[in-house]
């Protein structure tokens, strides 16, 4: 019986061990979730430091870019649609290859539809500055050209 009980507690022992082993492989994997977005790819985040959400300096625009690959251009809602030169909001993909930023209306957008514009992106503390590399959506183009300021967004908005 003396025997049993060692060789069960060295079983019990070696399991723990194995469990904490996988655990802590789980945490060094490449990708982690975000139940609100779906996967976040920890690469393209880390070579991407201007993903998250901004607030344009030009008319107080939302940009959000998650680290999903889409991102979103949300205009403010104002009595005079002229401020906004008549543009809407716009989602599309984005994508990053370590130097230039490529973004891409999807063609459900009343404007730019399938146009992508691309950009190199510098981040200075808490503002992104995108210039332009090349783009033929001229709203975009003058949005873009504005710095950006990162806008901190709770999670208890999304409870």
């Amino acid at each position: 019986m003396h025997a049993t009980s060692a060789m069960s507690t060295m079983s019990m022992s070696l399991r723990v061990s194995i469990l904490a082993t996988l655990l802590m492989l789980m945490g060094c994997a490449s990708t982690t979730s975000d139940s609100s977005n779906g996967p976040v790819d920890d690469t393209l985040l880390a070579e991407a430091p201007f993903a998250g959400n901004w607030r344009s300096e030009l008319d107080g625009s939302m940009l959000t870019i998650e680290v999903t690959g889409i991102f979103a251009i949300e205009r403010p809602a104002t009595g005079d649609r002229s401020q906004n030169k008549g543009v809407g909001n716009s989602v599309g993909s984005w994508t990053f290859d370590g130097t230039n930023a490529r973004f891409t209306n999807l063609r459900e957008n009343k404007e730019c539809a399938d146009l992508t514009g691309t950009y190199t992106a510098e981040v200075v503390r808490d503002t992104v500055r995108f210039t332009k590399v090349q783009d033929d959506c001229a709203s975009r183009e003058e949005l873009m050209a504005w710095p950006w300021a990162r806008v901190k967004v709770s999670n208890s908005a999304n409870k």
